[in-house]
Order: structure tokens, then sequence, then C-alpha cells
């Protein structure tokens, strides 16, 4: 009765699902959402094939270099200062628009609720109508589906290596 009492005063976050022993108290206790997130944090996604944090590098990268920004400061959980923000909300953008990922997806990717990317699109979606922004986005893209291609193409040089380093 000790597991069932401890369960309903954890509230919403836990569920007897995700105990890791029923007999007695488990190492790490109950599993919460944030620790289940933790554990997919390196799951390729399917439409890319890249792990999550590799895309969030990628995609950071990219938009840092065109805004002039550290890295850290766009894969940073806060806020930051409103640059910092719409350059994130950029790299959100790209990832769904361009990259095609869903709005879960794009959040898990850049640990922000589906809600928080469906605001950062909607965002970058009214400010295209300025022509240089526009143009910005759509040299982006490019730069993302490049980077993206080159990636490809070097694993499949890998696959067809075999052990002793000789091409087939």
């Amino acid at each position: 009765m000790h597991h069932v009492e401890r369960l309903r005063r954890a509230g919403p976050k836990t569920s007897s699902v995700f105990f890791a022993s029923f007999t007695g108290p488990g190492k790490k206790g109950p599993v919460t959402r944030k620790r289940q997130a933790r554990s997919r944090k390196n799951m390729n996604l399917p439409s890319t094939g890249i792990s999550e944090n590799g895309l969030k590098s990628l995609l950071a990268g990219v938009v840092a270099a065109a805004f002039d920004l550290p890295v850290y400061e766009i894969t940073s959980p806060s806020r930051c200062r409103a640059p910092v923000a719409f350059a994130r909300q950029v790299a959100i953008y790209l990832a769904h628009v361009g990259l095609g990922l869903s709005f879960t997806d794009t959040g898990r990717v850049f640990r922000r609720d589906r809600t928080t990317v469906a605001h950062a699109c909607k965002i970058v979606e009214e400010r295209r109508d300025d022509a240089c922004l526009d143009a910005c986005l759509d040299y982006l893209e490019a730069a993302l589906r490049l980077r993206l291609d080159a990636r490809e193409k070097y694993q499949r040089t890998l696959e067809h290596e075999n052990c002793d380093g000789e091409q087939l």
C-alpha cells in the first residue's frame, strides 16, 4: 500500500507503470516524464536519420552563423535576449518547414512544447514579408540542405568501405 500512496502524492507526472519495483523502493524511484525525455534524448529522428542532439547542433550552427550569435545561446533553455529568441525561433522554423519535422519532434529537439514550436513558426512566417528576412531564410534552408546532403554522401562512402578499408 505504501507505493500506491506514494504514487497518489506524486501527482500526474508519474505513473504506476514506470515504478522500478513494487516490492520495495527502487534505486531512483518512479520514472518521471522528465527522466523519460532524457532517456529518449539521442533517438534518431525518422525523417533525417540524425540524433536529436546532432540535429539541434546542426540547426543551431547554421542559424548562429547567419545571426552572428554563439551557438550556446541558441541552444540555451532560457529565453535570452530578443535577437537570440528570434534566432532560436528561426532554427525551430527551419526544423519544421525545412526538414518537415512535426511540431512534437521539433519540440523534442529543442526541448520545447509543441505549442511553443507552433508559436515560433507563426512568428517567423509573419515576419517573412520582409524581403531581407525572406532571402535569409531561403539561404538558410539551402545551407541546411547542403549540409545534410554532404552528410548523406559521407555516410554512403563509409558504407561502401569494408572492414579492411578497401573500396568495394
